[in-house]
């Protein structure tokens, strides 16, 4: 019964790093791209790390504590992962695809518009607007 739950989990964990892998070669632009690794890390990874916590859960401890604790680490780590790649993409200029329908990101702030926003709170209004039309 183990070495079946243990299959089922690879090849689900397979089946979402595959998908993944597709969607990096075919995606048109990198954001798109970020949300088909995004579903590898979260799903695939950790599905694989849990058929080998079922696998060696009868053989000892240590096996199975050390891949939760992986799981718990790719859970916290892919999702900012993905995140500071995306932005970091997005404030370096690099266009989103012509068939997005729509870009929902405000103006990225500056250094100087966060220090006026810190400094002087009710011109910070004025200055928003000001990016905004400019």
């Amino acid at each position: 019964m183990i070495e079946i739950l243990t299959s089922v989990l690879v090849l689900l964990g397979v089946f979402f790093v595959f998908a993944g892998s597709i969607g990096l070669v075919r995606f048109p632009d990198v954001y798109c791209r970020l949300h088909a690794l995004g579903l590898a890390t979260s799903l695939g990874v950790p599905a694989v790390l849990l058929a080998s916590v079922v696998f060696f859960t009868g053989v000892s401890a240590g096996p199975s504590l050390k891949g939760l604790l992986a799981i718990v680490v790719v859970f916290l780590t892919a999702a900012v992962g993905t995140h500071i790649v995306g932005w970091s993409a997005y404030r370096s200029g690099v266009p989103l695809w012509q068939g997005s329908t729509v870009e929902q990101i405000e103006a990225p702030a500056t250094v100087a518009h966060v220090l006026q926003r810190l400094a002087d709170p009710s011109t910070a209004q004025e200055s928003t607007s000001a990016v905004d039309e400019g």
